[in-house]
């Protein structure tokens, strides 16, 4: 008879009976694992008690304190998720939804949750209302990856179906970056308001490095705090010279107060001022008359037609010496810059809302459009190009034309408008 090894196993009879052996012995060990009590990962109790705390809050009728608490009961959904008990995860986010309806990221959460759970109808019905109001087009996806929606047809693409002979089109530009929806939901209004053809001419357009940071902002603030008129300043020099305050620019005027804080030996001012630099750095802004250039040098004039090319983008621009504009145009150019980037929800604080941002874009847009067609401005406060000073008269405009800017537009696109709705 013979015997041998077989890694580890003693073998009787060769190859088959090693792999009789084999077998056997996997799915003994495949029983014994499904059998095994699944182990429970580990969620700090403290959390779940803070949880049921803010939770009573709210059933004790302070619903206004519940919600202020309300990311007690988020942590506890989300360590629950986190550990695998999908069941009581459930319950906690069901809650947190209840406390927190507008917290769209933490339903999403929940959305997947109760998909990993099997509850296909639960996922949908959460996520549903959230598409209605996110500004993203991650979120989006996720609302589609639960709700099945498909996703809205594209524009036509300017290559595709360049303009005829006597033809206006109007083509956005989009960054890599920018909203794929905003840009169909923009385009598919304009289309429908102005009665003329829209198309997409990229989704790629490259803008480079930002002209400016928001330490021009902070230098601003710190020249009407600096002590100008002390005798003392006129003994600081920077660069080993003598500064002439009128002549300083953002990061001279910041160096200054840094040489002044340091000359005091004001440990917490130069630790403050520090924190305001690198809070100021990561405000980025593009000049808005400067990315004209690049832009029709990018986008020619077709060789028959006219094109209109409106670049989308997701950035902050600023013209001049001011703090920001939300467009630039090339007057009768042809040309214009749209920035939606104070339009969010995530720039302005606001709860998320699809339809304004739509719409305080496609006001931009149209206002940009006029100028780039050579169409002025109007004094209409209620017609969608009148000049706003802020967003709050931005959002006070409306949302349709004055007869002087149809007018304008009118004879600019070659073709009557649509009938303005009611």
């Amino acid at each position: 008879m013979s015997y041998s090894v077989f890694r580890g196993f003693p073998v009787v009879g060769g190859w088959r009976v090693a792999r009789r052996h084999l077998v056997t012995a996997l799915a003994a060990l495949a029983v014994a694992a499904a059998a095994a009590p699944k182990v429970e990962k580990f969620v700090a109790p403290e959390v779940l008690a803070e949880a049921d705390r803010v939770w009573r809050l709210g059933e004790q009728g302070d619903a206004v304190e519940a919600a202020r608490q309300g990311d007690a009961l988020v942590r506890a959904a989300d360590a629950l998720r986190e550990a695998d008990r999908l069941e009581e995860a459930r319950e906690y986010y069901r809650r947190a939804g209840l406390v927190r309806p507008w917290d769209f990221a933490t339903k999403l959460r929940q959305a997947d949750t109760l998909l990993r759970l099997g509850d296909s109808a639960g996922a949908r019905e959460v996520a549903a209302p959230v598409a209605r109001y996110v500004e993203t087009d991650a979120e989006l996806a996720e609302c589609r990856r639960f709700t099945g929606a498909a996703e809205p047809a594209p524009l036509p693409r300017l290559a595709d179906a360049p303009p005829a002979a006597d033809e206006v089109v109007i083509a956005l530009v989009a960054t890599p970056t920018t909203e794929r929806w905003l840009v169909q939901a923009v385009g598919r209004t304009l289309a429908a308001q102005l009665g003329a053809r829209v198309t997409l001419a990229a989704t790629d357009w490259p803008i480079g490095k930002p002209d400016r940071t928001g330490r021009v902002f902070l230098a601003n603030e710190l020249r009407r705090t600096l002590p100008w008129d002390d005798p003392r300043m006129g003994l600081v020099r920077l660069n080993g010279e003598q500064f002439k305050p009128e002549n300083l620019n953002a990061d001279q005027v910041i160096e200054l107060m840094r040489t002044l804080l340091t000359r005091e030996a004001n440990a917490k001012g130069l630790e403050a001022l520090a924190a305001r630099v690198a809070a100021a750095d990561k405000i980025l802004q593009w000049s808005g008359p400067g990315l004209l250039p690049r832009l029709q040098a990018d986008f020619p004039p077709p060789a028959q037609g006219r094109v209109v090319y409106l670049a989308l983008l997701p950035v902050d621009l600023y013209a001049g010496r001011s703090g920001h504009v939300f467009g630039s145009a090339a007057g009768e150019g042809g040309y214009a810059v749209v920035s939606y980037n104070r339009f969010t929800a995530a720039t302005t604080g606001e709860p998320a809302r699809s339809a304004r941002l739509a719409e305080r874009t496609t006001k931009q847009l149209l206002s940009s459009l006029g100028f780039a067609l050579g169409v002025p401005r109007c004094a209409d406060p209620g017609c969608a190009r009148s000049y706003p000073h802020s967003l709050a008269e931005h959002d006070a405009k409306g949302t349709g034309l004055c007869a002087a800017c149809r007018a304008g537009l009118a004879r600019a696109l070659g073709h009557e408008l649509p009938a303005a709705a009611e």
